[in-house]
């Protein structure tokens, strides 16, 4: 259940959360190198009380960020590049008890995008520690829908359930695409916006996605 990440150590890191609650830190280039033997992780963090359902590094690699089933949103700091140190959680009133699915940085500001499956969307300060803007519109109760923010910073998008893509200012939270249809028959589970063009990768989930 998790998302891999990485980037500014010496080390091609890779995190991955579970459903026995850990986030694990792995070396790729020696899990490469081992063949057929089962990797083992560089370290492995025990810190959460639920799985750990989306993970997501920031830009220089030095922290990373993990949210589970239970609303909760640690934040972590490597250290040396092979260990990783809770420098602590988050838990906001609102968002406790909803199982959090997405987590994305925002591109140049101290945000964090966090979806969950009781169909919030919300962007938290990290300085401040408190929900800057809501995002409301599309449904996410049943399935880990992801959401992102574009290259620049200015638009939220999100998938809905009925397959529908939903975006938003991202500074003030104004709906822009208010659920456009895509001929997909079952919910939009990720989205991915190029970095150099207008061009944005989607998938689902069903017969013809």
């Amino acid at each position: 259940l998790g998302r891999a990440g990485g980037g500014g150590t010496a080390a091609a890191l890779l995190a991955t959360g579970a459903n026995d609650c850990a986030v694990r830190l792995w070396d790729v280039a020696e899990a490469a190198r081992g063949g057929k033997q089962q990797p083992v992780p560089l370290c492995t963090a025990l810190q959460h009380a639920a799985r750990v359902n989306a993970l997501v590094w920031s830009a220089d690699g030095a922290h990373l960020f993990s949210a589970d089933g239970a609303g909760v949103i640690k934040r972590w700091e490597l250290l040396r590049g092979t260990e990783l140190r809770c420098l602590h959680s988050i838990e906001k009133a609102e968002l406790l008890g909803a199982p959090i699915n997405s987590l994305a940085l925002h591109p140049t500001r101290q945000r964090l995008l966090v979806g969950t499956r009781r169909h919030q969307l919300v962007s938290l300060d990290l300085r401040l520690l408190h929900v800057s803007m809501r995002y409301t519109g599309h449904a996410c109760g049943q399935y880990h829908l992801r959401a992102t923010h574009s290259p620049d910073g200015r638009f939220v998008v999100a998938g809905s359930e009925d397959g529908s893509l939903f975006a938003w200012s991202e500074e003030s939270g104004a709906l822009l695409v208010d659920g456009r249809q895509l001929g997909l028959s079952g919910p939009l589970l990720q989205l991915a916006w190029c970095q150099h063009d207008h061009v944005l990768a989607v998938c689902g989930f069903g017969p013809n996605s």
